[in-house]
């Protein structure tokens, strides 16, 4: 089965196959949440982009999506009333734990909340799980109130999809270009698009590709907690990002941070 979207496509999964990799990817989450430099850096710079361009409010509704293990509920509470949605039932178990306003089963393709019902949305390393991106970003369009704002994070760089991402049912890594072609065609303003966890793209990038070489038959992620002092210093890495971030956009890295406004507006789009 083919998927479809402008990401670029760089294998054919079956939709079990990605849930499966759902699964795997939800219980790594879990039981890393306050260890991993990739759970804590991703947070923190979720929670930066959010202080910068998005104002919480009483009565504001934030819908977090592919909310998986929680990870992000704590932060996106400082700006509403939070809706996790997944397709997971997992994800739904272990989020009961967390202080969700709501907690709904349901695909990102077809959004269980009314039109115009929603002032933000987040959706952090999920776009890549699913099939039809197009359709999902379109829901995000439809449940998005005018003017109201969409934070993505996905994997860059397609030429890196390699095992990790089968291990993990990913359907395709991002380019810049194509992610901003999917919004725009949408019906979004992207307000900014940068790379970032560029520290260790030269030793990723090696690691994937020896693998390729060798021929590697069964997929692996990476790990999300890495051996004693590394970890550590891959979170300092990520923090280091995020002050440049403040500054300016970062050019090349394994991932891409995205804040866009939807601009399907009766005239014109209104802010927060």
């Amino acid at each position: 089965m083919e998927c479809v979207g402008v990401g670029l496509v760089t294998a054919k999964l079956t939709r079990s196959v990605a849930e499966v990799g759902d699964e795997v990817e939800i219980a790594r989450l879990a039981a890393t949440d306050t260890r991993s430099w990739w759970v804590r850096g991703r947070r923190a710079l979720v929670a930066s982009v959010l202080r910068e361009h998005v104002q919480g409010a009483a009565g504001k509704v934030v819908a977090d999506l592919g909310c998986g293990a929680g990870g992000l509920c704590d932060t996106l509470r400082l700006y509403g009333r939070v809706v996790g949605i997944d397709r997971s039932p997992l994800s739904i178990e272990i989020c009961r734990r967390k202080e969700y306003s709501a907690l709904v089963m349901g695909q990102v393709e077809h959004l269980p909340l009314a039109e115009a019902s929603v002032d933000l949305v987040v959706m952090a390393d999920v776009l890549e799980h699913v099939q039809d991106d197009q359709q999902a970003i379109g829901e995000c369009a439809r449940v998005i109130r005018p003017g109201g704002i969409l934070v993505l994070t996905v994997p860059a760089i397609p030429r890196l999809y390699g095992d990790h991402d089968q291990a993990l049912g990913h359907f395709r890594r991002y380019s810049a270009g194509g992610l901003r072609h999917l919004l725009h065609s949408n019906g979004f303003k992207v307000v900014r698009i940068t790379h970032f966890n560029g520290v260790f793209l030269p030793v990723i990038t090696a690691v994937r590709l020896l693998r390729r070489i060798l021929r590697d038959p069964t997929p692996r992620a990476d790990p999300l907690v890495l051996p004693g002092i590394l970890n550590g210093m891959a979170y300092v890495g990520l923090m280091m990002e995020k002050l440049v971030l403040a500054l300016a956009d970062i050019p090349l890295g394994i991932s891409l941070l995205c804040i866009a406004r939807n601009a399907c507006a009766q005239g014109h789009a209104v802010g927060w």
